[in-house]
């Protein structure tokens, strides 16, 4: 027998951790919403109809630590903030594409383009599982120009899909709009990896507009601005260690940590170790 897909192993571990954390009632409501996709000869409206309740059959509460990681094609996912409707939904969508073959891609955006704020969250978020992720970069752009923070923080934070599938432009673009939303960039997946020069001077250019206005500048953006920060970005992120703000410290030492082999960056952070106040930070600067 040969090994399942790592959208079909993910699924399936999303699918055990449902049924120990929702057992009874939720999960049989589950299995006989998938049975109904399976056996019907258009899965269409019976997803569409389970996809819609199952937010209320299968809860809310966070599926926390246990689903923090689950490979896929489009790398790790920490599913740890989903909710159980949010897995319910990933395994019914699996169930329908495997009905419907090669119209899998107009199933989902049909699903989508019907679906309420809730239910399309549900779907970017599990946009990662689909057997070929890129083929709805198209439907992933659309969902990023709604003006829904819920859909957008779904799409953004903690899914491996853009990292995977967004031109740099668009990345880039996605990353900058968390910035000015305050979504938290230490959550966008693959962050580290698709850094770029482009983005450092985005982040650059919009922390100075932040600062000419006389508005608070995001702590994290010192995450994507530092890998390839200009030398005035680079010396901006040395300042920052020794800041007031416990906040942009810690994520300019997170950041700069990254380019430690640089040895300027490394004797500031030594500089530090001794007099650095708050724990988070003092651990940054004496790694193991």
């Amino acid at each position: 027998m040969s090994e399942p897909s790592t959208a079909t192993a993910a699924l399936l571990a999303l699918g055990a951790l449902l049924r120990i954390r929702c057992p009874g009632a939720p999960v049989a409501w589950l299995d006989q919403a998938i049975e109904r996709i399976q056996t019907a000869a258009r899965p269409q409206a019976p997803l569409a109809q389970s996809f819609a309740a199952a937010a209320r059959h299968l809860g809310m509460d966070p599926l926390g630590a246990a689903a923090a990681r689950f490979d896929t094609p489009c790398g790790p996912l920490d599913a740890s903030r989903w909710q159980p409707g949010d897995a319910g939904r990933a395994l019914l969508l699996a169930a329908a594409i495997r009905q419907v073959g090669d119209a899998w891609v107009d199933l989902i955006e049909a699903l989508y383009r019907d679906g309420d704020e809730g239910e399309r969250a549900s779907l970017v978020r599990a946009l990662c599982l689909t057997p070929q992720p890129c083929r709805l970069l198209e439907l992933a752009r659309a969902a990023g120009r709604i003006t829904s923070l819920r859909l957008y923080a779904a799409l953004a934070l903690d899914n491996p899909f853009p990292a995977a599938c967004y031109p740099e432009h668009d990345f880039n673009g996605m990353v900058v709009k968390c910035l000015f939303n305050g979504l938290p960039v230490g959550r966008i997946s693959g962050l580290a990896g698709r850094a770029n020069p482009d983005l450092s001077r985005m982040c650059e250019d919009y922390r100075e507009e932040r600062r000419l206005a006389a508005r608070a500048i995001p702590a994290d953006i010192w995450l994507p601005l530092v890998p390839y920060a200009s030398p005035g970005g680079l010396v901006l992120a040395l300042e920052q260690t020794g800041c007031a703000d416990p906040e942009h410290r810690y994520y300019a030492v997170l950041a700069l940590s990254a380019r430690r082999s640089e040895p300027r960056i490394a004797q500031a952070l030594a500089a530090r170790r001794g007099v650095e106040p708050d724990p988070r930070v003092a651990a940054l600067l004496h790694p193991a």
